[in-house]
């Protein structure tokens, strides 16, 4: 089973809707989650999200996770049908591992993020995060 990272709608205390994206497309765009800040496992404000545990992405910050989520899907719009991603660094081929999507697997994942951030907004909700 392919490890995966799960978005939910949360409002008090309850989660309403859940979408779970694939390990190597988060590890993909890590670097630009740091630009949203989260509260870490209910305690601290931080930038970007924990690879392990859980953060909430506050309904303030949402509007910028979706930003960024909306520039990673058009820069995938423009890519050909198969799409290489380049992945973790394998130590003992001493090469790094290609992550190999079609585009409308990576548009799909998006779409279904951004469908949970559009519906987040409206509730006025915030996001939980938990990492792999």
């Amino acid at each position: 089973m392919a490890l995966e990272h799960c978005f939910s709608i949360i409002k008090n205390k309850e989660k309403i809707e859940k979408v779970n994206i694939p390990d190597d497309f988060i590890n993909y765009i890590k670097d630009s989650l740091f630009w949203i800040v989260s509260s870490w496992n209910g305690k601290t404000l931080k930038s970007g999200l924990p690879y392990y545990g859980e953060a909430l992405i506050s309904d303030e910050e949402l509007v910028k996770f979706k930003t960024i989520l909306e520039k990673w899907r058009g820069l995938f719009s423009l890519g050909t049908e198969e799409i290489n991603l380049t992945g973790d660094f394998l130590i003992d081929e001493m090469k790094y591992e290609k992550v190999i999507y079609k585009k409308c697997e990576l548009l799909n994942i998006l779409d279904g993020l951004l469908q949970l951030c559009d519906k987040a907004e409206c509730l006025k909700a915030d996001i939980l995060y938990e990492g792999i």
